[in-house]
């Protein structure tokens, strides 16, 4: 309750200040003269009472400043005032005012540009429950280089079936399909073809519907699709009987079955590649807007082949590092190459596997470049204030009679310091300045 009080007083102040300012000088005025009738009770002169009782009492000016402190406002105030004389005297320089202006426009706007697409790329983690936990698992063929590949999928329902450091293991490509509702003309749209298992191991859940369940990734029963928000808003226009209608996405009618979050974002075919090249890098490409199930005949993969067609994604276990599963997945793909498929002479070290952060796999090696290209408008942005400073300095020669003045009239060393900070131009002249400290 004190602390409610404290917060009314200082309310009440602000808005009833003036009168709760008189009646401080009303307050002020009556112990002065109190202190002059009893001065003149003990015999001293009228002239000498009234200098004795101003003596007594003390510089009436600073125990009005101390009682304006305590009432909680008067930084505020101060602020606002120094605001205002700043903009008075930026009226008087305006090719400066622009110059700074626009100085600082250009470093600021460009820096905080910049900074926004690293906080979004870099720095902000994907969205995604425990999205640190989820990888991006990548094969690597020696007869095709030493760069990762998206892996054969006959090899990841492998891994699916033996490996231990992974809650789930899933695997999905990137597509562009033609989209019909109704008798409308086609549409091109992208299209992530995927088992069924892809939104349990995101832990994404439908705001509409359902996700998939595993019955969907059976031939016959794979006719179904879940929506973008943002497709479920252009196509159905938010309507919530989306769910169950029929679109045509090729020559195959689907049923749709769910739709995402507004805040769910997969990343693209350009962001996610299949093969991770040395100079990849982000890339814009809009967002997969409809996910189909696949309905996959494993046996029909060829067991050397079919790489860098789908991608393989994850989530670890709690605890396990990306070095345990990278070795764990090794180890199976020693097994694999066990396989009479592969010639003798060709199995040692012919395949190996690599776990990747997902978030890290999709950043790529624009990591480097967004840093670089962060330093260097930090740079343009340090020009900027050095400019500036620059200028002010310039100007500070016509400020040194003005602040002399100030000073004399009692100015804090603080309060010029500030006002060189709001001002960016020249003051007036001292009957200003004096105006100025008295307001």
């Amino acid at each position: 309750m004190v602390w409610v009080q404290r917060l009314w007083f200082k309310f009440r102040t602000l808005f009833l200040r003036q009168r709760i300012a008189q009646r401080l000088d009303d307050e002020i005025q009556f112990h002065l003269e109190q202190q002059i009738a009893e001065n003149i009770a003990a015999g001293v002169s009228g002239d000498e009472a009234g200098y004795a009782a101003r003596r007594v009492f003390g510089n009436v000016t600073s125990v009005k400043e101390e009682v304006r402190v305590m009432w909680g406002w008067t930084l505020w105030e101060t602020i606002f005032r120094e605001l205002r004389y700043a903009a008075r005297t930026l009226r008087k320089s305006p090719g400066f005012a622009a110059t700074a202006f626009l100085t600082l426009a250009l470093g600021i706007g460009a820096s905080t540009a910049v900074f926004t697409v690293v906080d979004s790329v870099l720095l902000k983690p994907l969205a995604f429950h425990e999205s640190g936990r989820l990888v991006a698992c990548w094969e690597r063929v020696r007869f095709l280089g030493d760069d990762a590949t998206g892996p054969n999928p006959r090899h990841v329902e492998v891994w699916r079936q033996r490996a231990t450091a992974f809650s789930g293991l899933t695997y999905l490509q990137n597509t562009a399909m033609g989209l019909t509702l109704g008798a409308e003309h086609p549409r091109l749209t992208s299209a992530v073809v995927t088992i069924p298992n892809l939104f349990e191991i995101l832990q994404v859940h439908a705001l509409q519907g359902r996700t998939f369940v595993p019955e969907d990734g059976v031939q016959g029963h794979d006719n179904v699709a879940v929506l973008s928000y943002l497709l479920w808003q252009d196509l159905f226009h938010g309507d919530p009987g989306a769910v169950g209608a029929t679109i045509r996405l090729g020559d195959v009618s689907r049923q749709v079955v769910g739709v995402l979050p507004a805040n769910f974002h997969f990343p693209s075919g350009r962001a996610l590649s299949s093969f991770r090249r040395a100079d990849q890098s982000v890339s814009v490409a809009p967002d997969p807007a409809i996910f189909i199930p696949a309905a996959l005949d494993i046996t029909k993969f060829p067991s050397n082949g079919n790489y860098g067609n789908w991608i393989a994604l994850g989530r670890l276990n709690p605890g396990v590092t990306l070095a345990q599963a990278s070795a764990q997945l090794n180890t199976i793909q020693a097994q694999i190459l066990a396989d009479p498929v592969w010639p003798a002479d060709r199995r040692a070290g012919a395949l190996g596997a690599w776990v990747q952060p997902m978030h890290e796999a999709i950043v790529g090696d624009s990591r480097t470049a967004l840093w670089l290209l962060m330093a260097a408008v930090l740079g343009l942005m340090l020009i900027a204030c050095l400019n500036l400073a620059n200028a002010q300095l310039g100007r500070a020669l016509t400020r040194s009679r003005e602040s002399a003045v100030r000073t004399a009239l009692g100015a804090a060393k603080w309060r010029l310091m500030w006002s060189a900070l709001a001002e960016k131009s020249s003051a007036g002249s001292p009957r200003r300045c004096r105006r100025h400290l008295a307001g």
